[in-house]
């Protein structure tokens, strides 16, 4: 086990953690799992497409291959923000559990697969048409189980069960002139 305290950061070629304490069981010099946790701050993982924050984080990745990261405590995570979008996606809950897979063709990269977030479960999307460019809606849900289902880099199908509500906004389509 070797373990980072203080204010610690561990980075690797797609992700970044930091957090006052983070410690990892390591198997031939490979990482096998890991936890962080933090008194001052909470840990942040960030990768290029999105952070996880929660009041501690496990992760699984045996083999130092990542399968699953789950957070505890006000757990939430948030896709990356581009130039045309002022709030970006997210998904939160009293706990999370982002679950990964190899891409077909990718070279091995690791992608996400599912999101899961339970209790007091909360999602903010938004719903493009076909072609990926074209706004086709926003959606906020709550529940008590929210798990968002992954293709590509975009959401597939999401589900939400127990004591479930929330509001879908169409965009307002111009009319020819």
């Amino acid at each position: 086990i070797v373990e980072f305290g203080g204010h610690a950061q561990v980075s690797s070629e797609s992700w970044k953690l930091t957090s006052d304490t983070i410690q990892f069981l390591l198997v031939d010099d490979r990482i096998q799992s890991g936890i962080a946790w933090g008194d001052s701050s909470r840990p942040v993982l960030a990768s290029e497409s999105y952070d996880i924050t929660a009041d501690s984080l496990a992760i699984d990745a045996p083999g130092q291959e990542l399968e699953e990261i789950r957070g505890f405590g006000r757990a939430q995570a948030t896709a990356r923000a581009d130039s045309v979008v002022t709030e970006p996606d997210w998904v939160a809950g009293d706990t999370l559990v982002a679950r990964f897979d190899t891409t077909d063709g990718g070279g091995g990269k690791r992608i996400l697969q599912s999101l899961e977030a339970q209790g007091k479960a909360q999602a903010f999307y938004r719903v493009f048409e076909e072609d990926g460019r074209t706004l086709a809606g926003i959606n906020y849900s709550r529940g008590t189980r929210i798990l968002a289902l992954f293709r590509g880099d975009g959401i597939e199908r999401v589900h939400v069960a127990g004591g479930s509500d929330g509001i879908y906004l169409e965009p307002v389509r111009r009319r020819p002139p």
